[in-house]
Protein backbone atom coordinates (compact mmCIF):
# COMPACT_ATOMS: atom_id res chain seq x y z
CA UNK A 1 0.00 0.00 0.00
CA UNK A 2 1.53 3.30 -1.06
CA UNK A 3 1.34 6.12 1.43
CA UNK A 4 2.83 9.49 2.24
CA UNK A 5 3.37 11.02 5.66
CA UNK A 6 3.02 14.74 6.24
CA UNK A 7 4.14 16.18 9.57
CA UNK A 8 1.57 18.87 10.40
CA UNK A 9 2.90 19.65 13.88
CA UNK A 10 6.62 19.06 14.31
CA UNK A 11 8.36 17.94 17.47
CA UNK A 12 8.64 20.65 20.10
CA UNK A 13 11.26 18.86 22.18
CA UNK A 14 14.18 16.62 21.31
CA UNK A 15 14.87 13.22 22.88
CA UNK A 16 18.38 14.41 23.81
CA UNK A 17 19.04 17.72 25.56
CA UNK A 18 21.82 20.11 24.64
CA UNK A 19 23.47 19.40 28.00
CA UNK A 20 23.39 15.63 27.39
CA UNK A 21 24.87 16.02 23.91
CA UNK A 22 27.61 18.35 25.16
CA UNK A 23 28.50 15.88 27.92
CA UNK A 24 28.71 13.04 25.40
CA UNK A 25 30.82 15.17 23.04
CA UNK A 26 32.97 16.48 25.89
CA UNK A 27 32.25 20.11 25.02
CA UNK A 28 32.65 22.58 27.89
CA UNK A 29 32.05 25.94 26.18
CA UNK A 30 28.85 27.39 24.78
CA UNK A 31 30.45 28.57 21.52
CA UNK A 32 29.00 25.64 19.54
CA UNK A 33 25.59 25.43 21.26
CA UNK A 34 23.58 26.43 18.19
CA UNK A 35 25.49 23.96 16.02
CA UNK A 36 25.13 21.08 18.49
CA UNK A 37 21.41 21.85 18.88
CA UNK A 38 20.97 21.65 15.11
CA UNK A 39 22.85 18.34 15.05
CA UNK A 40 20.46 16.89 17.63
CA UNK A 41 17.49 17.74 15.40
CA UNK A 42 19.14 16.39 12.25
CA UNK A 43 20.17 13.18 14.04
CA UNK A 44 16.65 12.60 15.37
CA UNK A 45 15.15 13.20 11.95
CA UNK A 46 17.55 10.78 10.23
CA UNK A 47 17.03 8.08 12.84
CA UNK A 48 13.24 8.47 12.58
CA UNK A 49 13.45 8.04 8.81
CA UNK A 50 15.71 5.00 9.12
CA UNK A 51 13.55 3.32 11.79
CA UNK A 52 10.22 4.40 10.22
CA UNK A 53 8.95 5.70 13.55
CA UNK A 54 8.77 8.91 15.57
CA UNK A 55 10.64 9.30 18.85
CA UNK A 56 8.90 12.50 19.99
CA UNK A 57 5.27 13.58 19.94
CA UNK A 58 4.26 14.89 16.52
CA UNK A 59 1.04 15.25 14.55
CA UNK A 60 1.25 13.37 11.27
CA UNK A 61 -1.20 12.99 8.39
CA UNK A 62 -0.93 9.66 6.60
CA UNK A 63 -2.24 9.74 3.04
CA UNK A 64 -2.86 6.37 1.38
CA UNK A 65 -2.81 6.20 -2.41
CA UNK A 66 -5.06 3.20 -2.97
CA UNK A 67 -8.56 1.97 -2.31
CA UNK A 68 -9.51 0.67 1.08
CA UNK A 69 -8.48 -2.92 1.74
CA UNK A 70 -11.26 -5.36 0.89
CA UNK A 71 -13.00 -2.73 -1.21
CA UNK A 72 -15.51 -1.05 1.10
CA UNK A 73 -15.28 1.22 4.08
CA UNK A 74 -17.44 -1.09 6.22
CA UNK A 75 -14.93 -3.91 5.80
CA UNK A 76 -11.78 -1.81 5.82
CA UNK A 77 -8.80 -2.23 8.06
CA UNK A 78 -6.28 0.57 7.90
CA UNK A 79 -2.87 -0.44 9.13
CA UNK A 80 -0.90 2.53 10.38
CA UNK A 81 2.76 2.18 9.41
CA UNK A 82 4.18 3.46 12.70
CA UNK A 83 4.54 1.69 16.03
CA UNK A 84 3.63 3.42 19.29
CA UNK A 85 0.77 5.47 17.88
CA UNK A 86 -0.76 7.38 20.80
CA UNK A 87 -3.98 8.79 19.31
CA UNK A 88 -6.09 9.14 16.18
CA UNK A 89 -7.55 12.62 15.66
CA UNK A 90 -9.68 11.77 12.64
CA UNK A 91 -10.19 9.35 9.76
CA UNK A 92 -11.39 10.56 6.38
CA UNK A 93 -11.29 9.51 2.76
CA UNK A 94 -11.98 10.98 -0.66
CA UNK A 95 -14.84 9.30 -2.48
CA UNK A 96 -14.97 8.60 -6.22
CA UNK A 97 -16.51 12.02 -6.87
CA UNK A 98 -13.78 13.89 -4.98
CA UNK A 99 -15.74 14.64 -1.81
CA UNK A 100 -13.90 14.27 1.50
CA UNK A 101 -15.86 12.00 3.82
CA UNK A 102 -15.03 12.19 7.54
CA UNK A 103 -15.74 8.98 9.42
CA UNK A 104 -17.35 9.50 12.84
CA UNK A 105 -15.13 8.40 15.70
CA UNK A 106 -17.92 6.05 16.79
CA UNK A 107 -17.46 4.14 13.52
CA UNK A 108 -13.86 3.03 14.02
CA UNK A 109 -11.68 1.62 16.74
CA UNK A 110 -8.13 2.46 17.64
CA UNK A 111 -5.92 -0.24 19.10
CA UNK A 112 -2.72 1.34 20.46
Amino acid sequence: MLYETIVTTAATIEPVTLAEAKTQLRIDSSVEDDYVTSLITVARDRIEQHCNRYFTAQVVDIVYYSTFPLGTITQAAIVVPFPDLSAVDSVSYTDTEGAIIVIADTEYTFNP
